[in-house]
């Protein structure tokens, strides 16, 4: 349950009505599209997305790197989730958790889709998290 909370604190936390997203008739991919397009604004301007999920491939729906070079990790669900979704999460990070600056390289030229860019992607990597 989400609640409203007075900035002055004086008034009781009033709770917020929710939806979900097929309420709203939006599927888990129009949101993780949406979320790739405005991380910057929803979360900071500070993470660049390096890859995102691919049909019938076992990764998380968004990767994004900070300037510090730590890799954020987005699993999205439509729905209420199990426990299985938490060992999902956990097994994608320690996935990332090995990934070098040539992969991050790599799947950041996947998520481009221009082989022409190798050099650039690298660099772009590098440049980002310095």
């Amino acid at each position: 349950m989400i609640f409203e909370i007075q900035r002055d604190g004086k008034a009781s936390p009033r709770p917020i009505k929710t939806s979900s997203l097929t309420d709203e008739g939006w599927s888990e991919k129009h949101l993780e599209n949406y979320l790739r397009e405005n991380l910057p604004a929803l979360i900071s301007d500070d993470l660049m997305v390096v890859a995102q999920s691919r049909p019938y491939q076992p990764e998380a729906d968004l990767l994004a790197l900070d300037r510090q070079g730590d890799l954020w990790i987005f699993e999205l669900k439509k729905v209420a989730t199990s426990s299985d979704n938490l060992l999902q999460v956990i097994r994608y990070s320690q996935n990332a958790a090995n990934l070098s600056v040539d992969d991050l390289s790599d799947l950041y030229l996947a998520y481009k889709g221009n082989k022409s860019c190798l050099a650039a992607c690298r660099a772009a990597v590098e440049r980002h998290a310095g």
